[in-house]
């Protein structure tokens, strides 16, 4: 998941997709812990995407309104 993905979500989208996440993460601690884990990697990836999903719903408390990149050509 992107930031701007995360920044597109509402409140609530947000919050279930952190759960969603959250579960997802709980599931492959149990799957380490027996030794079935198939993408160690992925454990990075839901980390990340909780912290941005989180910066998001920050950012939107807070009204800050982030600056986006100029994708122009010059």
């Amino acid at each position: 998941m992107k930031i701007y993905e995360a920044r597109a979500l509402t409140a609530q989208e947000n919050a279930a997709k952190k759960r969603e996440l959250q579960a997802e993460y709980l599931n492959l601690k149990l799957q380490r812990t027996t030794g079935q884990v198939e993408k160690p990697s992925r454990f990075r990836e839901i980390r990340r995407a909780i912290a941005r999903l989180e910066t998001a719903r920050a950012e939107q408390l807070r009204g800050v309104v982030p600056a986006t990149k100029n994708k122009s050509k010059k």
